[in-house]
């Protein structure tokens, strides 16, 4: 190989002590069949945190859209455990937007399967 052509491999520096501890797995006590699961741990889901207010009342808080003002127009994530025939309210708090399409009739898309 000629010299001029000759190209030195950079491999980034390792260091283990900026890594940080994974999360320790979450027991849940005390589950039911009226016990619902939330879920969005996979691409693109962007639920923060869920505040239970009654038996079928459920206030949700996403993560603010990337690249933005600190605004969220879109939500994304699962939902288990819910009965056949049983109806269940959530109240997403901090879906914002002064433009959005919801104010003109846009209705949430939900998919369910047996």
């Amino acid at each position: 190989m000629r010299n001029s052509i000759k190209r030195r491999r950079v491999t980034p520096h390792f260091k283990p002590e900026k890594l940080i501890d994974p999360p320790k797995p979450l027991y849940i006590h005390n589950i039911d069949e009226k016990t619902i699961f939330f879920n969005a741990q996979f691409e693109s889901g962007n639920l923060r945190e869920v505040e239970r207010i009654k038996d079928n009342e459920y206030n949700l808080f996403l993560n603010f859209d990337h690249n933005t003002l600190n605004y969220s127009q879109w939500y994304f994530f699962s939902v288990r455990n819910i009965g056949k025939g049983h109806t269940v309210r959530f109240n997403i708090n901090n879906l914002q937007k002064d433009e959005s399409t919801y104010t003109i009739g846009m209705k949430p898309f939900v998919y369910s399967v047996k």
